[in-house]
C-alpha cells in the first residue's frame, strides 16, 4: 500500500507513534523514528527489520530546531525524501490554573505540540511539492475542541494543533498534498498511566483522573492497532476527500466519506 513511500514519525518511541511507524512500515513504507530516547528507537528499529522493513533511528528533541532539523536531514540523506510526516510528540503536563503553573513550562508545552509539528511541516513540505505527493498527519486530541480548567496547557496546544493543519492544508492542496489532524481516541499510553500518579494531576485535574481510572486495566492493544491502520489508510490517500479536515479516530473513516459523499450530493 505504501511501498516507496518514506514516513516520518515524531513521539515514535512508545505508544501511539510506535504502533503508527509499525503499521507504516508493514504497509510497506520506510520509516525514520525521531524521539529523544534512543534506546526505544533501536528497539523498535529492531522489531521493523525484524519483518523485512527498513527503518532508521533518528532520536532529537523535537522542540530544538538545529536538533530535529538534523534529525529530518539524516532521514532523508539515508532513506530518500519524505512523502508522509506524523507528528504526534506530545505531553499532557503540567497541571493547574494560569496562576500556578510557570510560564516558560506552560509555554514549553506549546513548543512540543505546535512548534515541533511546524518545524517538521516547514521541513518536509518543500520537497512534497516537488514531487506532487505528500501526507501530512498531526496527532491532535478532542481535548483541542474542549475547555478543561487546570489542563490549558494540553488543550490549548492541541487546539492551535487542529486550527494550524486547517491553514497547512489550506496553502498545500493546490499542489496535490494533503494535512489531516487526528483524535486517535482515549488509550491509556504510558503517559496516561502517568498522570494517574501525578500529584499535581489528582490535585487539579480530578475528573480528568476519575476518567482515566475507568481504563487503566483495559487492553491497549486492539485501540493501538485501530489507529495504526487508520494512520496508514490517510497515509495512502484513499481518504483525501477527507484531508483538511480534524478526524476523530474512533469514527470508522468510512463513516466521515459516507458522510462527505451524502452532504455533497
Amino acid at each position: 500500500m505504501l511501498k516507496g513511500e518514506v514516513a516520518l514519525v515524531t513521539g515514535a518511541g512508545r505508544g501511539i507513534g510506535r504502533q503508527i511507524a509499525l503499521d507504516l512500515a508493514k504497509a510497506g513504507a520506510r520509516v525514520g523514528l525521531v524521539s529523544r530516547t534512543a534506546e526505544h528507537l533501536d528497539s523498535l528499529v529492531a522489531e521493523i527489520e525484524a519483518f523485512g522493513g527498513k527503518a532508521i533511528a533518528a532520536p532529537a528533541d523535537v522542540t530544538n530546531r538545529g536538533a530535529f532539523e538534523q534529525a529530518i536531514e539524516r532521514v532523508k540523506g539515508t532513506l530518500g525524501q519524505v512523502t508522509i510526516a506524523v507528528a504526534n510528540a506530545a505531553t499532557d503536563k503540567p497541571f493547574g490554573p494560569v496562576d500556578v503553573v510557570d510560564p516558560d513550562d506552560w509555554w514549553k508545552v506549546q513548543e512540543l505540540h505546535v512548534l515541533a509539528a511546524y518545524i517538521m511541516m516547514h521541513a518536509v513540505i518543500p520537497d512534497m511539492r516537488r514531487a506532487g505527493q505528500g501526507r501530512i498527519i498531526n496527532v491532535a486530541s478532542n481535548g483541542g475542541l474542549m475547555v478543561a480548567p487546570n489542563s490549558s496547557s494540553y488543550c490549548v496546544g492541541k487546539a492551535t494543533l487542529i486550527r494550524l493543519t486547517e491553514h497547512v492544508h489550506a496553502e498545500i492542496v493546490g499542489d496535490g498534498l494533503a494535512a489531516f489532524a487526528i483524535h486517535p481516541g482515549t488509550i491509556m499510553t504510558e503517559m496516561g498511566m502517568a498522570a494517574l500518579d501525578d500529584p499535581d494531576a489528582k490535585q487539579w485535574a480530578a475528573p480528568l483522573i476519575d476518567y482515566l481510572e475507568g481504563f487503566r486495566n483495559v487492553d491497549t492493544t486492539p485501540e493501538l492497532l485501530r489507529v495504526g491502520r487508520q494512520v496508514a489508510e490517510l497515509a495512502s490517500g484513499k481518504f483525501d476527500a477527507l484531508a483538511g479536515r480534524y478526524l476523530d479516530l474512533e469514527v470508522p473513516l468510512e463513516d466521515y466519506m459516507k458522510s462527505s459523499l451524502a452532504t455533497s450530493n
